[in-house]
């Protein structure tokens, strides 16, 4: 399966091209397995949407052996927010939750 995320050209015209050109000797897509690009199932049978988790790694605190149990407790970005300290601890670990509420709460000073 193509892994292509990008693709970037200079006019509309030579993108028509490039998609025309990727396009050649390949049989149409199926809406079925097309909705499903992007979507794993992992080993406990739980959907797990790959680009979302992905993301979800990128934030502090968050690692491969505690996204699970984040995931499972914070479902969506506005749970996470307004998460405590002390929750955002007790699912991530003491620093991973403290690194974590700090990268949400952090305090930007503006100069006047």
């Amino acid at each position: 399966m193509p892994r292509l995320r990008y693709l970037w050209s200079r006019s509309p015209v030579m993108t028509v091209e490039g998609f025309r050109s990727l396009k050649e000797h390949q049989e149409e897509p199926d809406e079925t397995v097309a909705a499903k690009v992007g979507i794993i199932e992992d080993d406990t049978s739980t959907i797990v949407n790959s680009v979302a988790r992905d993301i979800m790694l990128k934030l502090p605190g968050v690692n491969q052996s505690n996204c699970y149990a984040f995931v499972r407790q914070l479902p969506d970005l506005a749970a996470v927010v307004n998460a405590s300290e002390s929750v955002l601890q007790q699912i991530l670990g003491p620093s991973g939750g403290t690194q974590l509420y700090r990268f949400f709460h952090h305090q930007f000073q503006t100069a006047d």
